[in-house]
């Protein structure tokens, strides 16, 4: 793989969209700024608002209670074409070696490819020599900066061979962005559906623009919002119907380029017709 690193201007493009003003990128940076809201938004569907609730407990495997963001370290197209690294922020919360360790999030045990957390004083890159570290050499940042890591229900905490200073005793593999969004997406079906049900809903969304879009806005506007209590009394056609709007969201929030429902809206509905494309139908999972 090539080991270019990305220079300042590229690396904005990981950081908050205020902060790099997307009609001050390029074509190249705004595609990647894109690829990276995608994978931003699949990994807040996966973890939910809850991921902010864990509390790490000073003294607790050597590692006390620190705000922390996670982040993944995912190869990216630069201008060239050239494969570039990228560490993206997709959570944050406050953290502990037990929060990977329980059942509270045995997802996180599932991904084939590391996740590493950071104190809010290292991620936020606020300090302009770790902005320039970071740049320069991201592999060699989390060494040094990373909290722990966590990858297949292993947890590496960081040892300390230094003040301030951290590494971990494995090595750190950058992961292709199309691998990292299919498997997070697959692991949105496992947790908030089922395989086959995903498969069934996908199936039935047209494959034209306009049609989709008229399907898409008809069960927006048609099927209310249930409660627990409501969805209890409901009928059997209430309750299908709210479940394929529930379905519909959980599909916007895989990371489409664009999330609106209007009929018309060709760009939205190409952005859903190429995700189903996208679907394995036979094995009934993201390929």
């Amino acid at each position: 793989m090539n080991k270019q690193i990305p220079d300042l201007e590229k690396i904005k493009t990981s950081i908050p969209a205020e902060q790099a003003p997307e009609q001050k990128l390029s074509e190249a940076q705004r595609e990647r700024a894109r690829a990276i809201g995608k994978l931003h938004d699949s990994f807040e569907t996966l973890f939910g608002a809850s991921m902010g609730g864990t509390f790490a407990h000073s003294g607790e495997e050597g590692f006390s209670g620190d705000a922390a963001s996670i982040y993944v370290l995912i190869s990216l197209q630069n201008e060239k074409g050239e494969k570039s690294l990228e560490l993206v922020k997709v959570g944050w919360g406050e953290f502990s070696k037990k929060t990977f360790e329980d059942d509270k999030y045995p997802v996180l045990k599932n991904f084939p490819f590391d996740i590493y957390c950071l104190s809010q004083n290292d991620s936020y890159f606020a300090d302009e020599k770790l902005k320039k570290e970071m740049a320069e050499n991201p592999e060699k940042y989390l060494s040094e900066h990373c909290l722990f890591a966590a990858n297949n229900g292993q947890v590496y905490l960081a040892e300390r061979v230094g003040y301030g200073t951290r590494h971990f005793g494995k090595k750190i593999i950058p992961v292709p962005f199309d691998e990292m969004l299919r498997v997070v997406r697959n692991q949105i079906i496992k947790i908030k559906s089922a395989p086959e049900e995903f498969a069934a809903f996908l199936r039935e969304l047209p494959d034209d623009p306009v049609k989709l879009g008229r399907y898409m806005s008809d069960l927006e506007h048609r099927v209310p919002w249930l409660g627990r209590k409501e969805l209890k009394t409901a009928d059997e056609k209430k309750k299908t119907e709210a479940r394929k709007k529930e379905l519909m969201h959980i599909l916007w929030d895989m990371g489409v380029e664009r999330t609106g429902i209007a009929v018309g809206d060709a760009k939205a509905m190409g952005s859903v017709i190429a995700l189903k494309k996208q679907f394995d139908f036979e094995n009934n999972q993201f390929a």
